[in-house]
């Protein structure tokens, strides 16, 4: 961990459990609604920045996607004893529902249920053009 901190040239990625980016974002929000007047200005300058940013910066390479891809994203070390195994597990769970894809949709298996040929023939050329 000492490590992590110390060194400049390291950059370390991780996922921040959800109430923690909830308990930050509720002290923000209280923020810009207690001094709206030194707030605003600051949120209106972070909106054109953004969308400057977004509308001048080049686009991703393939080489970056890849990298992106391959990543498996795991709890910011720096944050890492502060989360218990718990809430480890329904971060795990939540993104192994996050790549679920089904076999089939629910159109596809109501449809094969009526055993209708007319109807499972016209899905699968509507599925085919």
């Amino acid at each position: 961990m000492e490590a992590i901190v110390s060194n400049p040239n390291l950059i370390c990625y991780g996922r921040l459990p959800q109430n923690i980016i909830d308990e930050y974002t509720a002290y923000a929000d209280g923020l810009i609604k207690k001094y709206p007047s030194v707030m605003n200005p600051i949120l209106e300058s972070m909106k054109k920045s953004l969308t400057k940013y977004n509308r001048t910066r080049d686009q991703a390479s393939n080489a970056g996607k890849e990298a992106a891809y391959d990543l498996k994203p795991m709890i910011h070390p720096m944050i890492a004893s502060s989360v218990d195994a718990k809430e480890h597990m329904l971060m795990d769970f939540r993104e192994t529902l996050k790549n679920y894809k089904p076999r089939a949709s629910t159109l596809e298996i109501g449809i094969m249920k009526t055993k209708d040929e007319k109807t499972i023939g016209m899905f699968r050329e509507a599925l085919t053009e």
